[in-house]
């Protein structure tokens, strides 16, 4: 069985996707950008943007070396705007935690630290200014150094401790191990220790809200002058946030930190997306309705308003039936086989993607593949599953549409009712018949399990 987890690792051929969005990304004729990443649940998203994370730090890079010295400017944070969701104020919250990331990141940390934590008093000036000066502490920080586990804004006792911020030792966020790199091995970002305490209470700069200009200006100086050529922001999982959340997400990158020299790809399903801004202008549609106006209009005021935040919309395409045989194929051999062999299948994988990307990578390329690698043939039980890849790999695309997850959901689901039939010592289970029964359930509308 397989983890349900995203992995930077790309088995599903979404790595023309991921050279795509970095070929813009990284143009600086086409910056200040914003991309929405679009997809159904499941559809890939989060794969990619670690693809993307992985792709654009140096120490990562394996393609030229132009580029590899290009990357050396451009500092990219990765963020999951689902921890956002608890706040009073998404908008002070990512501003926040963009500011601490670019002050704990390991190449750029040192020379914007100071400057960040100027910005910090400023943003919570401007929170408390938004609550109607309630004794509120910025969460974001608490997010920050707690990986999103504290969901609730930590109440003060008095104006005073608004001054007090959380000291970071070791920085710990989600996407870190307990050696500091994150899950794609990367070691470049929120590498180095902030005492942010320190930092604040030392900062001599007049603490009061600022307008949205003149924050814009003070960030985009505080980028040039840290030798930041580009800064990169993925967050991912916004669809996952409520409305209200989501929309001040998307206009907190437009109004604040949409500066010269910056990117920002937004993970999302549009649907949820348009939807917020549905709700956003619900009043709009109540007088437009009284007035006897069409639905026509309510989405082009939709469409107007997403199409002013997000420059490149770009929708993942679902799987094809060759794709998702391949992906199925790759699956099993990575529970299969041992890490350097499967290491080489995904290497011959990859190699017959970029001559053809519509042949599937079946049993006997894998065969071809170890052979080539010196590798043990593949063994009875692998050979089995290779053959069964190809038989339902059709019914699998069209049952659940292409979706990723979908796919590897219902594999779990399909072992665990093989491992029931051994358990309960049934012999004359036959894996087409079964497939079809479940995938006739998920089309009754029942879930993949």
């Amino acid at each position: 069985m397989w983890t349900d987890q995203e992995t930077h690792q790309d088995l599903i051929g979404f790595g023309v996707h991921t050279d795509l969005i970095r070929s813009i990304i990284t143009d600086q004729t086409l910056l200040p950008v914003t991309i929405g990443l679009f997809a159904d649940w499941g559809g890939g998203k989060t794969s990619l943007m670690k693809m993307l994370e992985r792709d654009l730090t140096p120490e990562n890079w394996q393609g030229e070396p132009a580029m590899k010295t290009e990357l050396d400017g451009v500092a990219c944070l990765y963020f999951n705007g689902w921890l956002f969701e608890g706040y009073d104020d998404a908008k002070s919250a990512i501003l926040s935690s963009v500011l601490l990331a670019l002050g704990e990141h390991k190449r750029f940390g040192p020379k914007i630290k100071e400057k960040a934590a100027s910005l910090l008093k400023s943003v919570n000036w401007m929170r408390l200014a938004g609550l109607g000066l309630k004794h509120v502490a910025i969460p974001a920080v608490a997010a920050y150094v707690t990986g999103g586990t504290s969901l609730l804004p930590s109440m003060s006792q008095s104006m005073g401790s608004l001054a007090g911020w959380p000291t970071t030792g070791k920085p710990v966020t989600t996407d870190q191990t307990d050696t500091g790199e994150d899950k794609a091995g990367n070691d470049d970002v929120k590498a180095v220790t902030v005492d942010w305490e320190k930092l604040i209470r030392k900062d001599s700069s007049s603490a009061g809200p600022m307008d949205v200009r003149t924050f814009r200006d003070q960030f985009a100086k505080m980028l040039a002058e840290s030798d930041v050529e580009k800064l990169i922001v993925l967050i991912d999982d916004l669809d996952r946030c409520s409305p209200e959340r989501i929309i001040e997400n998307l206009e907190a990158i437009k109004l604040f930190l949409n500066v010269e020299n910056t990117a920002f790809v937004i993970g999302a399903d549009p649907r949820i997306v348009r939807h917020a801004i549905r709700w956003k202008y619900r009043d709009f549609e109540r007088i437009a309705e009284s007035d006897g106006g069409e639905s026509e209009q309510d989405d082009r005021l939709i469409t107007d308003y997403l199409e002013k935040l997000i420059q490149f919309p770009y929708h993942l395409p679902r799987l094809s039936p060759a794709e998702i045989e391949t992906y199925m194929v790759l699956l099993f051999c990575e529970r299969h086989l041992k890490n350097e062999p499967f290491e080489q299948v995904v290497a011959a994988c990859n190699e017959q993607r970029t001559e053809n990307r519509y042949v599937v990578f079946g049993s006997a390329a894998v065969e071809a593949a170890l052979i080539k690698a010196e590798a043990d043939d593949p063994n009875d039980e692998l050979s089995e599953a290779l053959t069964f890849c190809a038989a339902v790999a059709p019914l699998v695309t069209e049952g659940l549409e292409g979706n990723p997850r979908q796919v590897k959901r219902f594999m779990n689901a399909f072992m665990m009712r093989k491992k029931l039939a051994e358990a309960a010592k049934l012999d004359n289970i036959d894996d087409p018949v079964l497939v079809k029964l479940m995938l006739s359930r998920i089309c009754q509308g029942y879930p993949v399990s």
